[in-house]
């Protein structure tokens, strides 16, 4: 559940905090374990989807998104929530979500649909769609928003940047 909290805030899924998402149930070593599986990602990476009139907004993020699992979490036992959120995101950091890192996977990809000629079918077929295949307010966004994350995820009250946690109603 915190991986998916932290994968949600990195692609600023705001289509999959409260829908667009399967659970699938696993036995595993003897063992159930439950596994969120978000769809309809077009609202992702500062994307505001299809006839939104916004192409990308900014990757600099004022508050993190929580799905409502997680302010069920997070209300169980708070300060347990937060410490394995926080450990989660200093751990990840460190590797597969280094800026740098992310920055060469989504260079790799759109490489990989530019040869490939998707990206060419892509324009024919919808010519008036933007051409995404120069990346750099990508990557920009992609810098922007993991330091905002790592401004947030290392404060001592980061669960203050969202009111879901706050409310009773949830």
């Amino acid at each position: 559940l915190i991986d998916y909290e932290i994968f949600l805030n990195c692609i600023q899924g705001e289509d999959n905090i409260f829908k667009n998402i399967d659970y699938c149930m696993r036995f595993d070593n003897g063992d159930y374990k439950m596994h969120m599986i978000p769809w309809d990602m077009d609202g992702s990476f500062g994307n505001r989807g299809a006839g939104s009139g916004i192409e990308q907004n900014s990757g600099k993020l004022k508050g993190i998104m929580v799905s409502r699992e997680f302010v069920t979490l997070y209300r169980a036992d708070q300060e347990r929530a937060e410490k394995l959120t926080r450990e989660k995101w200093k751990t990840y950091r460190k590797s597969f979500l280094d800026t740098g890192y992310l920055q060469e996977q989504a260079q790799q990809y759109m490489d990989t649909l530019v040869k490939s000629g998707a990206m060419k079918r892509d324009s024919e077929k919808w010519p008036d769609a933007n051409d995404f295949t120069d990346t750099s307010r990508f990557m920009e966004y992609i810098k922007e928003s993991m330091e905002s994350l790592d401004k947030i995820f290392s404060g001592s009250n980061w669960w203050n940047y969202n009111e879901s946690l706050k409310r009773e109603d949830q």
